[in-house]
């Protein structure tokens, strides 16, 4: 996480000295499948500063998903839809192959150092019995390379979205913003350089980043990344507590509106504001499920969080970063799948970075930006 946050950084820097507008989403994008590159396939795609056929086939297959807009019902209609589908999902699929082919022939080599998905798989595959199969089983490679890629694109998008909004949210809070600098120098020193090293050898410092957390958590409430879904059954009822109706769940897929519940007064007072300091309260809030709750919520949410942690440490002491949705015209043409829409809806709840369906949730636009360094 942190040498591709270096990365990241030195992006940044050369924005800042160009002083340009750019889309903070994408940029984010980059970063976290480098990082979900090297946590799933322990390989550095090197997504940020070069083309890579995995990242670009991950990226494009987002953008062709159709998002059932009412005012565009011919989306998934395009001829090209499902040949553009089969493409990136054969770039994705030999791409994986193939490094699972060289981890699956250096097993021995890592046997009992996993660190990383990939590698943990091939050694619950394998076992532990002394005679390992010569060759990979064609259902469990099939298998595997679909569950890497259900990694890859839930791993990634979920904390690029969320620190972009994190980014643009502290951004207007001055306030919450000097209190999460703060913290990360009570933690880490005053010297923002230090910080690499001591996370490398004290991880357990992110533990006491509490205001961090707190900052992430109100940003996953105002901002969820995705909602669940669940399968309805016989005799179970969803009812309103106001008329008492109640509506029956069988043969339906139930899927709990997160944001609506992450937005409604009576479960979060003030639901519009951004208040991290409500996560500092003791007790908890049964209404939040930025990653769903129970034995089906999202594997990698420790994950996330961790990442987010040490991306923040590592860039807010050190870089301005502000929306700029007047600058929008500038990035016509950029090459991007956004419309670049400046006649629509520009605001919803205040906010100009209101999220949008684009594959994932996202903000606006991917959220146009300027950055600048700290004195």
């Amino acid at each position: 996480i942190i040498e591709e946050t270096k990365v990241f950084c030195k992006t940044l820097e050369q924005h800042a000295k160009n002083n340009n507008i750019f889309r903070l989403e994408e940029v984010m994008t980059k970063l976290s499948i480098d990082v979900i590159g090297q946590l799933i396939l322990d390989t550095r795609l090197h997504f940020q500063t070069e083309k890579n056929i995995l990242g670009e086939a991950i990226v494009s297959q987002i953008d062709w998903i159709p998002q059932g807009r009412l005012d565009k019902p011919w989306e998934g209609l395009n001829p090209a839809f499902p040949l553009v589908m089969l493409w990136n999902n054969w770039k994705m699929d030999n791409y994986i192959s193939r490094i699972l082919e060289e981890r699956f022939a250096a097993h021995d080599k890592f046997k009992g150092k996993a660190r990383n998905v990939m590698d943990l798989a091939l050694e619950g595959y394998r076992g532990t019995e002394q005679k390992a199969p010569p060759q990979m089983d064609r259902q469990f490679k099939k298998n595997a390379i679909c569950q890497v890629k259900t990694f890859l694109f839930a791993g990634h998008d979920t904390v690029s979205g969320t620190l972009a909004y994190t980014f643009h949210l502290l951004s207007k809070s001055p306030d919450k913003m000097a209190k999460i600098r703060e913290e990360h120098d009570r933690v880490f020193g005053s010297n923002p350089d230090d910080a690499e090293e001591l996370i490398r050898s004290k991880p357990v410092l992110l533990n006491k980043l509490e205001y961090t957390l707190a900052v992430i958590k109100e940003t996953l409430r105002l901002y969820p990344p995705a909602s669940t879904m669940r399968a309805g059954h016989k005799g179970l009822f969803i009812r309103d507590p106001k008329t008492g109706k109640s509506w029956p769940t069988e043969h339906f897929m139930v899927s709990p509106t997160t944001i609506g519940m992450h937005r409604h007064a009576d479960l979060f007072p003030q639901p519009h504001k951004f208040l991290p300091e409500r996560f500092l309260e003791k007790g908890s809030y049964p209404g939040y499920l930025p990653f769903s709750k129970g034995p089906r919520s999202c594997i990698g949410q420790d994950l996330a969080i961790i990442e987010s942690k040490v991306i923040l440490v590592l860039t807010l002491r050190k870089f301005n970063i502000r929306a700029c949705y007047e600058g929008l015209r500038s990035l016509r043409g950029d090459g991007s799948s956004w419309p670049g829409e400046e006649n629509g809806v520009q605001e919803v709840w205040g906010d100009e970075a209101y999220q949008v369906m684009q594959g994932f949730a996202k903000p606006r636009e991917g959220l146009p930006a300027r950055v600048s360094l700290r004195n």
